[in-house]
């Protein structure tokens, strides 16, 4: 009886065992199923990755290349923006020139019209009353004019030096008054021709003077570069340090010079050494 039961023991212990080991074996299996599983999916995210990764590296190399492409462009703009400025410099500076030269044209122009009116006038005889000053004629308008303007003309001859050499064909005394935006106009010189206008509201002698100082700059200083640089420096020297008589010499190098040239020969105010020993020099050349 007891072998019975030790076999009938042994056979349940071991149909328990082989189940055992079965469902142990499934287990495993399945374990390794999902394993190889999450390993093909690991293999496939490594490889998206991966993909990824030379996508991302693309784009990183087309992000330098645009970069590098874009500071190409950028300075391609500056110069070509660089250029456009240079060139609208130009046409400023050409438009300015053509201003320039279209108002020098009119002004010639203007003085071509007054020397046609001149000698127009000479021709017929007794509209003007006519003096004599070396070879340079003394033109009033009339006897009113004669009457208030003709003692500058006195003064002027009365002068050491002789101004009628400097080749001006006339200075004429003109019964007029002359205006511009900037004011009421005494005197003009016309550079063409070397005559000078002076007009009715002048009343002194000092505009005659400084007429005639823009004749002189022309002659001795625009036409010699040595003497020019010279009162250039001591022109540029006086204005530094205010020591310019008037406030109208401020206004440019040649105006400087007639007004300064101007104030010396009337007295009109004691000026640096300097400027009587450059006057005095010129006095010399024109005697």
């Amino acid at each position: 009886m007891i072998m019975v039961k030790n076999r009938a023991l042994f056979k349940v212990l071991l149909a328990i065992l082989i189940v055992s080991a079965a469902a142990l074996g499934y287990f495993s299996y399945s374990q390794s199923q999902k394993i190889n599983l999450q390993e093909q999916e690991i293999f496939t995210l490594q490889d998206a990755v991966q993909s990824k990764d030379s996508e991302i590296e693309s784009l990183n190399n087309n992000i330098v290349e645009l970069e590098s492409e874009v500071e190409v462009l950028s300075e391609d703009v500056e110069s070509k923006e660089e250029r456009i400025n240079e060139q609208q410099q130009v046409i400023i500076e050409k438009t300015t020139e053509i201003g320039k030269v279209t108002e020098i044209a009119k002004d010639r122009q203007e003085e071509i019209l007054r020397l046609k009116e001149t000698q127009q006038k000479l021709s017929e005889q007794g509209k003007l009353i006519v003096d004599e000053y070396g070879q340079t004629l003394i033109l009033y308008d009339n006897a009113e004019v004669f009457s208030s303007q003709s003692q500058y003309a006195e003064m002027l001859q009365s002068d050491p030096v002789d101004y009628g050499s400097l080749g001006m064909p006339f200075i004429y005394f003109k019964d007029e008054s002359k205006e511009t935006e900037d004011g009421l106009v005494l005197g003009t010189y016309s550079a063409l021709y070397n005559y000078i206008f002076i007009y009715r509201d002048n009343d002194n002698v000092r505009t005659l003077y400084h007429e005639i100082a823009h004749l002189i700059y022309f002659k001795y200083f625009i036409n010699v570069e040595n003497n020019l640089d010279i009162w250039l420096g001591v022109y540029d020297n006086l204005k530094q340090n205010n020591l310019l008589s008037t406030e109208y010499a401020k206004n440019s190098p040649e105006e400087g010079f007639a007004e300064e040239y101007s104030v010396y020969k009337t007295g009109l105010k004691d000026q640096p050494e300097v400027l009587k020993q450059l006057f005095s020099q010129i006095d010399g050349l024109i005697d």
